[in-house]
């Protein structure tokens, strides 16, 4: 038996149980955890904060033997970034490592890590509760999660070999900075988990994702699926969840994303589009960045930003917070 087909293959129906979800998938190829918060500081200010951890399988590990814990088995990467209104700009950090102490999930002790970035899980009385502690560019960053809707499963059904599940808007307290430079922060964030065969970064494809919350309560997901050489026409599928939890898929014929104005980075060249028009179901909305220069030369390079949304929801104005990410520009 190969490597490769050594690893879990999910298939069939599938059970969600939390909190232990949450924590890793070691049979699975490769694993994902993710967060964007939109918070707001002390003084009013936009706060984005973003986070992603990824696990890539490389070799299964074997029951009954003692590891060696600098065989190269899997591959960690992971990145934060810190996007701060009134003046402060945006940073980001990316790490990698291959375990052997300084990667990994503690089953006990319910948290995932690599170096000094933490999530943890199953916290508070309900044990649905979060909290990620980081430092990024010397600024100190701790947040406290809630789930404030229904969770999402995701996979299970047989058309994707992965299988996940999403807590669309998470209540969110918590601080950034430290000493006389410290501030609390409010807001809201999504999470995506997901575990099984996932697409590798790079390949033909590139990926336009944008996540809103809006303050009527909804949030909304959006992938914009386009050839990496610019040929061909880009689908877009989308959902869409009430203030109640109700979850609503999107495809082209229900929704549109369309790019308005671009950007171009001095570092890469690459020409971004940060402004984006969104239309439908009974929405019209223009979404545009806290900053222009949200660019990251992380290994994968692209913009991954804060962005403020505004329009029409059935006539009535409404406005929204969230996180864009564009990858692919680069590569024209």
């Amino acid at each position: 038996m190969s490597e490769e087909e050594a690893f879990m293959r999910p298939s069939g129906l599938w059970q969600l149980a939390l909190p232990s979800d949450h924590g890793a998938h070691p049979d699975a190829r490769a694993e994902t955890w993710m967060i964007a918060a939109h918070l707001v500081d002390a003084e009013g200010e936009m706060v984005g904060i973003g986070f992603s951890l990824s696990r890539f399988g490389l070799r299964e590990a074997t029951q009954g033997q003692d590891e060696n814990p600098w065989d190269l088995r899997s591959l960690y990467r992971a990145h934060v970034t810190l996007t701060r209104g009134g003046g402060h700009g945006a940073v980001g950090e990316e790490r990698f490592s291959r375990g052997a102490g300084t990667a990994g999930h503690d089953h006990d002790a319910r948290e995932v890590w690599l170096d000094n970035w933490q999530l943890s899980y199953g916290e508070g009385p309900a044990e649905t509760d979060l909290s990620l502690s980081a430092i990024v560019e010397g600024v100190p960053i701790q947040l406290n999660l809630t789930p404030n809707k229904a969770v999402l499963q995701t996979g299970g059904d047989g058309a994707t070999p992965a299988r996940g599940f999403s807590m669309t808007r998470m209540r969110v307290e918590g601080s950034i900075g430290a000493g006389d430079a410290k501030t609390d922060v409010s807001g809201h964030a999504w999470l995506d988990r997901l575990w099984g065969e996932l697409p590798m970064p790079g390949g033909p494809l590139a990926h336009d994702r944008l996540v809103l919350q809006l303050d009527d309560g909804r949030d909304l997901s959006l992938i914009r699926s386009r050839r990496r050489d610019g040929g061909g026409s880009a689908t877009v599928d989308g959902l869409l969840v009430d203030a109640a939890g109700n979850a609503e898929s999107l495809s082209d014929a229900r929704i549109d994303m369309q790019p308005m104005t671009y950007w171009e980075s001095p570092a890469s060249g690459g020409a971004y589009p940060i402004e984006w028009r969104i239309s439908g179901p009974e929405l019209d909305l223009e979404v545009t960045p806290l900053l222009e220069d949200q660019a990251f030369d992380f290994a994968l390079r692209g913009w991954n930003g804060t962005v403020f949304a505004e329009g029409i929801d059935d006539g009535v104005p409404v406005q929204g917070r969230g996180t864009l990410q564009l990858t692919g520009y680069e590569d024209r």
